[in-house]
């Protein structure tokens, strides 16, 4: 045999050796297990606080309809409604202003009597009268150069409309642990017919009145609003206190917005 086929004999014999060797170690090796098993102590810690969480389910009717809850010793108070509106009556008394109307004095006096049909909706009647008048303003234009009579131009006496209110929101107002304040927040608007002399113009108004209950019965509250209104333009005649007195058919007419803010006394019975 030649020293080639030794040699290849040789590498034939190691390398089976090798193979016999990794299969019998293979063979041999455990197979790999999982690390132990972890006991986990459920056991609570006498020491350490129990936190539990629980789920509470309430139904929608057994919320109160309060928005806020007052500081009070007394649940009663929070957990009650004390005013209810629903088919009950309430007469409005006020008094206010027009506040962007420089010529004439726009102080006023309103009413307004509405019957509620739910918690939320009222249907009134009401009207308004002014006070008439020159406002500051006006009387510097009069007594000036110019020499301006506003008088001359047709004004708004009375005013008479048709409410529909919108009572979206009632809360309770905390004073103090002994003072729980109802209050509620309202939309007026209102569409009547305002007089100027002998004839009438259409005019729309809405307003948002913030009320405080004194009791179950009677209320204060602040009132702020817009009007559109037809009215009369004093600028379109000359109204100098030299000329004569300009019939009311004389004057054109014109669409005027104003802001307007007022204070009120309210019963509820």
């Amino acid at each position: 045999m030649s020293i080639r086929s030794k040699s290849f004999l040789s590498l034939l014999v190691v390398s089976a050796l090798l193979l016999s060797s990794n299969f019998a170690f293979a063979q041999a090796a455990p197979a790999e297990e999982d690390g132990p098993t972890e006991i986990q102590d459920n056991t609570p810690d006498v020491n350490e606080p129990e936190y539990v969480v629980k789920d509470t389910v309430v139904d929608d009717d057994e919320l109160p309809s309060e928005s806020v809850i007052p500081i009070t010793d007394n649940s009663s108070s929070v957990l009650s409604k004390r005013v209810t509106f629903a088919k009950r009556f309430q007469i409005d008394l006020g008094t206010g202003s027009v506040l962007d109307e420089p010529l004439i004095n726009s102080s006023y006096f309103v009413f307004r009597g509405s019957y509620y049909t739910a918690e939320e909706y009222s249907f009134g009647l009401g009207g308004r009268s002014r006070f008439g008048g020159k406002t500051t303003y006006s009387q510097q234009l009069n007594e000036g150069t110019a020499q301006l009579e506003f008088e001359r131009a047709p004004a708004p006496t009375e005013s008479y409309f048709v409410s529909f209110g919108y009572n979206f929101y009632y809360g309770k107002l905390s004073l103090g642990k002994s003072l729980v304040i109802p209050a509620s927040t309202k939309l007026d608007t209102d569409f009547g017919m305002q007089t100027f002399g002998s004839s009438s113009k259409p005019f729309l108004q809405s307003a948002v009145t913030q009320s405080f209950y004194l009791n179950r019965h009677i209320s204060i509250g602040l009132s702020i609003g817009l009007s559109l209104a037809q009215t009369y333009d004093s600028t379109s005649v000359n109204i100098r206190s030299t000329q004569p007195v300009p019939s009311e058919s004389a004057f054109s007419t014109k669409m005027q917005t104003n802001q307007y803010l007022s204070l009120n006394l309210s019963t509820i019975f």
